[in-house]
């Protein structure tokens, strides 16, 4: 049996933001949490870096070479195992700032504030197809701008693609 109660669009609006928000605290949280790591990492690899420098030429005059050579290799090594986790950290950051921007983009389209959104998507409009610009497919308070949250450049363009091309529905 299927209810037949009404939806209130403001209590759906409501959780909606609710959850973007909840979602932009646990996704700052976590930058700021990676942010202490990833400062962190670069400290460990300027001390790495220094000494290795100060090793080698305190223990270069050491009768044994894997003193000589050993203790400066292991500094090194140290070093490139902060560059790899601090690397996979500023990727990892990256991420973060696209995901709480995805979401406070999300909160303005609830707030219908989506107009105020920079890409515009004007680089779409053709002139041998008057009816994207006339239906507001493309350009200011259209409707590209309003629902085009796509972070890659490839997704702007298929996104582009199927607002603007006569699709065949099974595709979509």
């Amino acid at each position: 049996m299927i209810s037949t109660e009404l939806v209130n669009y403001s209590e759906v609006k409501k959780i909606r933001k609710n959850m973007y928000y909840n979602r932009i605290t646990h996704y700052e949280r976590l930058r700021d949490e990676i942010q202490k790591t990833f400062n962190f990492i670069s400290r460990i690899r300027r001390v790495a870096i220094l000494f290795t420098i100060l090793s080698y030429f305190v223990l270069r005059d050491s009768p044994s070479p894997f003193i000589t050579y050993g203790v400066p290799l292991l500094f090194v090594l140290l070093f490139l195992i902060g560059v790899i986790i601090h690397e996979k950290q500023e990727r990892m950051l990256k991420r973060l700032k696209i995901l709480i921007n995805i979401n406070r983009e999300g909160v303005l389209r609830l707030e219908d504030k989506w107009f105020e959104f920079p890409f515009k998507g004007e680089e779409f409009l053709d002139e041998t197809e008057p009816h994207l610009s006339d239906l507001y497919i493309f350009g200011e308070n259209s409707l590209f701008q309003m629902i085009h949250s796509c972070a890659t450049q490839k997704g702007t363009k298929q996104l582009a693609t199927w607002l603007s091309e006569h699709p065949d529905f099974s595709d979509i």
